[in-house]
């Protein structure tokens, strides 16, 4: 299921979100399209959008959300719209999906396919997909979202239309979240600077209350004992981060997007702990020690690596 999205309510990114008005208003639409940028900033909001709009049955797809089509769409039950958005894309999804779009639209011009971080699609699926974009349909829009588009084959990338999107500013973030949620402007601030140019997840510690401030203790420790020369601290601190196994998911995501925030400050020369090199080090052992544990590898070694610097 998907929330609808309403391209005038997109945070940020006004150029790009200017560019895909004016494709669906100009008739100058694409087959695909490569989503490509930052995690947390947008792109999955604006190919929903984006979706919407080129379904439209209403004189003014920009702004319309009574027509039949766009009450269909907002009722997550539109018959031409298909999301995409699974942990792991198999061969057997792509090959479901395929097979409905090659079918006539039920209503009006088109079919639209959004699958977002295409990178999560195996090889195979990612393969069986290259016939759908080398040959679509006239009547077929496929909207593909992405990290880093290294992550995908350079056929897929090659035969789709790529639009790029960035951070967003720390002051859009603000005031979006102070004027237009109605976030404390304590709480904001501490947001912002967690959030490090990504609205997705600013808005998502917003409705969670006191998880900003979890992650802003967690994460001053971490850096603390990550820092620190004294390996009884860094042992104590893997003993309490990695008992609580339910929340350590979580915990590891918040403190890769804190990690990342120091980063950018850092690059700005506004950061006195860090350099971005070891920032980016740190990034890559967050990253393989999350791994690890998805492999089921024991939580409190994988921790104690990390800390150690064992974790290349």
């Amino acid at each position: 299921m998907y929330n609808v999205v309403v391209m005038k309510d997109i945070v940020g990114n006004s150029t790009t979100i200017k560019y895909l008005k004016d494709s669906v208003a100009g008739d100058n639409l694409s087959h695909a399209y490569l989503f490509c940028g930052p995690e947390n900033v947008g792109k999955t909001k604006a190919g929903i959008g984006l979706a919407k709009m080129i379904l439209c049955e209403g004189t003014n797809p920009l702004e319309c959300s009574t027509c039949p089509s766009c009450m269909l769409f907002g009722s997550g039950n539109h018959p031409d719209f298909h999301f995409l958005d699974k942990d792991a894309v198999l061969v057997e999804d792509i090959r479901e999906l395929t097979g409905a779009l090659e079918l006539r639209p039920y209503r009006g011009k088109a079919k639209v396919a959004l699958i977002p971080h295409a990178e999560k699609l195996t090889t195979q699926a990612l393969n069986s997909f290259l016939k759908t974009l080398e040959e679509p349909t006239t009547q077929t829009v496929i909207i593909l979202t992405t990290e880093n588009k290294k992550n995908l084959l350079e056929t897929i990338v090659s035969r789709a239309r790529m639009v790029n999107f960035s951070l967003v500013s720390d002051k859009q973030i603000y005031e979006f979240l102070n004027g237009e949620l109605g976030v404390k402007k304590a709480e904001t601030e501490q947001i912002v600077g967690l959030a490090g140019g990504r609205i997705g997840y600013a808005v998502t510690l917003s409705t969670d209350e006191g998880m900003a401030t979890d992650i802003t203790t967690l994460t001053t420790e971490f850096m603390r004992a990550y820092k620190s020369a004294d390996i009884y601290e860094k042992m104590i601190f893997a003993d309490k981060l990695s008992k609580d196994k339910e929340l350590l998911g979580s915990r590891l995501s918040g403190l890769e997007m804190s990690v990342r925030g120091e980063l950018l400050r850092a690059a700005a020369g506004s950061s006195k702990t860090f350099s971005p090199g070891e920032l980016l080090t740190l990034l890559g052992r967050l990253a393989k020690s999350a791994e690890a544990i998805r492999r089921n590898a024991n939580i409190k070694l994988v921790i104690e690596g990390l800390l150690l610097g064992s974790i290349a």
